[in-house]
């Protein structure tokens, strides 16, 4: 599986992920860090599979942080 982190619409990383033996009960997750920074008050953060069909990247548990620098 394969997908981007997209900020604003800009790909700022690629992911890739081996779903040889994964299950439902058995996801295999693994934790991934994304660093960026924001020139706005606001940022859209979104996630894009580059898998075409029903089936892509699981994606849980996700955590944004300021740095607080204003």
């Amino acid at each position: 599986m394969t997908g981007w982190v997209l900020v604003n619409g800009q790909n700022v990383q690629s992911f890739s992920f081996d779903s040889t033996g994964k299950t439902r009960a058995n996801m295999g997750y693994e934790t991934r860090k994304v660093t960026f920074l924001s020139l706005g008050f606001t940022a859209t953060l979104a996630f894009d599979s580059t898998v075409s069909g029903a089936y892509g990247p699981v994606i849980d548990d996700v955590k944004v942080c300021s740095c607080g620098l204003l």
